[in-house]
């Protein structure tokens, strides 16, 4: 996760308590491993120092995009966790981009695509439902495409929508 709030870090490493949490996550901020901007809670991310630290450099996003990668932080806790969860994964067909879904994993032989509704509107949607159909076709194994989304009429309409195009699917 490049951005995560306490509870979200507390779900992964199981950290104990809430109070426990936060005093681990204030001494990485007090060792500069860690910092925080503050968007409704506290959202952590690696400092430079942090990301040396674990060998990975972490991108900054736009504050704008950080609320969708704690969405997508939620899907992948609905999830289950799973193991081979990658994050902006690009499906190419005829060697070009056709469609870049939020994350991806596996389970057995069964692909899962996620997608994370936070602010496009339906007629984006909708599209990007219409070239899922068309990977779905060409692809040897099983998928379904994983909506998450917050608004209880948006889930209606995505659901309506992939009924429609025929594209196997599973709203969070």
């Amino acid at each position: 996760m490049t951005y995560a709030t306490s509870d979200q870090i507390n779900g992964i490493e199981r950290l104990g308590s809430d109070r426990n949490v936060r005093r681990i996550l204030y001494e990485m901020e007090k060792d500069r491993l860690v910092d925080s901007i503050r968007l409704g809670c506290k959202v952590y991310f690696n400092t430079r120092k942090g990301s040396d630290l674990i060998g990975r450099n972490n991108p900054r996003l736009k504050r704008s995009e950080i609320e969708h990668s704690l969405l997508r932080n939620d899907a992948y806790a609905l999830l289950g966790y799973p193991r081979n969860w990658r994050k902006e994964v690009p499906i190419k067909k005829n060697g070009e981009l056709y469609v870049k879904a939020d994350a991806a994993y596996s389970v057995d032989d069964h692909i899962y695509f996620v997608e994370i509704d936070n602010r496009a509107t339906m007629q984006t949607n909708i599209a990007k439902i219409k070239r899922y159909s068309t990977v779905f076709t060409s692809l040897r194994a099983d998928a379904t495409l994983v909506w998450y989304t917050l608004v209880n009429a948006r889930k209606k309409r995505l659901a309506k929508a992939c009924d429609k195009l025929g594209v196997n699917y599973r709203i969070l």
